[in-house]
């Protein structure tokens, strides 16, 4: 794939991979420490919707401890997932080389695309979204390679590497989906669409080796449970209304533009700050100059290359907006919107550069550095206070991510002496009576109560929008006394000592 010399290429996809390496995030998310809790303690090394991803990394960092490093389990997974962005530049860049693009507007993609705000997040953090879109991008080049020569083989990598892409994520369905069409309705060419179809036995083949092989899977019930997971327990949320149009709009733009009411905070916290902001309100003018004098014309090649990726984009999107607005789902938008974008017209490199510029500005200035220099939550600090105080109970409003920073910590998926919040109680349908019962039990047997439901800054996030952050009436039945200070950028959280008032 890279014969001759590519500089054009791997120079700007290598700057953009020691920019991931430099600012790994140190707020990784619920997901982000589970997996991580995972590989570390040889816990679940095959999740259905991403089936491959926790093997695969823990196979990796085996043999980066053979070599006496790897002990850091967390940083490692983000690593290999910056190094997996790099793979994405340069998979962007050849596509775009097979689309007759000329060097500068492979730059301009390569910017565009490793500047998107869901491929910074990404390459900096412990998630699963980023394998799958590597392996679905080959897909696609082995797609347009096939339109060009027709060569069988060229169906067989892409329909190989479309599923792959699956077995590390389910939501890259639709984009194999969307290359099937391609060979379907585009000159109904018999052998290739066997062959396609050949290669999708790949996944039923992985699921049902995973499923009677693992110890413990099959007590999931049967197959169909154990892929669906996701779906029957609720872990993949479906919804539609008028919030979740709200936050797929605000995801989508999200995925180009850091887009956050930390912001806010961040301008208030350092004038220099107000840098980024400057650049890129400097760089967008300069792009659209730019614009006026140059070029922009239609093309008339490779057609049915952008309708199959415009297909893949409307499915991708739709099942975001089905899945309650989820982000993640949106992460291998930018680069099919800058293929698309760059496949159909002649658009001025320079007006591009200067955009993607802007973007590396904005992103790197309120998304990475923000993430790798602060701390944006507690849940270290309240998770080694739930170990080393198993007599006292917790009722945290960030209860999943403390239980899953425990889990990396200490190796402990439960921990009985940690409790959800009453108002997601409350949206979980179960009685606050249980909630009351615990306290009572821990107050009998001389143990103290806290909570940090009442006492935390009001941030202007996905939360905030989805759920009742209001617990007061429910606490109003009970003394709240302050027992600590947790202080981070966001503000003063105060851990409350809960008693009883009789």
């Amino acid at each position: 794939m890279f014969s001759g010399k590519k500089y054009h290429i791997l120079f700007p996809a290598f700057g953009f991979l020691i920019l991931y390496l430099l600012f790994p995030t140190q707020n990784s998310g619920i997901d982000g420490y589970y997996y991580a809790a995972s590989v570390r303690h040889a816990g679940e090394m095959f999740h259905p919707h991403h089936l491959l991803y926790n093997i695969t990394h823990y196979l990796i960092i085996s043999l980066v401890r053979l070599a006496g490093s790897g002990n850091e389990i967390l940083p490692w997974m983000k690593y290999i997932n910056a190094i997996t962005a790099f793979g994405i530049l340069l998979a962007t860049g050849k596509l775009m080389e097979e689309l007759s693009a000329g060097k500068a507007e492979i730059v301009a993609v390569i910017v565009l695309t490793g500047s998107s705000f869901s491929m910074m997040r990404f390459a900096t953090e412990n998630e699963t979204y980023l394998l799958p879109l590597l392996f679905s991008l080959l897909g696609s080049y082995f797609y347009l390679r096939f339109r060009k020569t027709r060569a069988t083989s060229n169906v067989l990598f892409c329909g190989l590497f479309a599923s792959i892409a699956i077995l590390y994520h389910q939501v890259h369905l639709f984009w194999w989906l969307g290359l099937f069409a391609g060979y379907l309705f585009r000159g109904k060419n018999l052998k290739a669409i066997l062959v396609y179809l050949c290669t999708g036995i790949l996944v039923p083949s992985v699921y049902l080796l995973v499923f009677y092989l693992s110890p413990g899977i099959m007590e999931e019930g049967n197959v169909v449970n154990f892929v669906l997971r996701a779906f029957y327990t609720g872990d993949a949320g479906t919804d539609i209304g008028l919030m979740h149009g709200l936050l797929s709009a605000i995801n989508l733009v999200r995925s180009f533009i850091q887009v956050h009411g930390n912001i806010l905070i961040f301008l208030r916290e350092s004038r220099w700050f107000v840098i980024p902001a400057v650049l890129f309100f400097l760089c967008v003018v300069a792009g659209w100059i730019s614009w006026i004098r140059g070029t922009f014309q239609k093309k008339n090649t490779c057609v049915g290359f952008t309708g199959v990726h415009f297909l893949i984009a409307i499915m991708q999107f739709g099942f975001a907006f089905f899945s309650a607005g989820n982000a993640e789902f949106m992460v291998m938008l930018p680069v099919i919107v800058w293929l698309i974008l760059t496949a159909c017209f002649h658009i001025n490199p320079v007006s591009l550069i200067w955009w993607g510029t802007g973007m590396l500005i904005w992103n790197t200035g309120f998304g990475l550095i923000p993430s790798n220099i602060y701390c944006f939550d507690h849940g270290p600090e309240l998770a080694r206070r739930l170990n080393n105080e198993p007599g006292n109970f917790y009722i945290l409003k960030e209860d999943q991510k403390v239980l899953a920073v425990h889990y990396y910590l200490f190796g402990k998926e439960d921990i009985p002496n940690l409790f959800r919040s009453p108002s997601d109680l409350e949206r979980k349908n179960i009685p606050e009576e249980s909630l009351k019962k615990m306290i009572a039990a821990y107050h009998g047997a001389g143990g103290k109560v806290f909570t940090d439901c009442t006492g935390r800054p009001v941030l202007f996030d996905r939360a905030f929008l989805l759920a009742d952050q209001d617990d007061r009436e429910f606490f109003s039945a009970y003394i709240m006394l302050p027992a600590d200070t947790l202080v981070n950028i966001y503000g003063k959280t105060i851990l409350y000592e809960v008693l009883p008032r009789d």
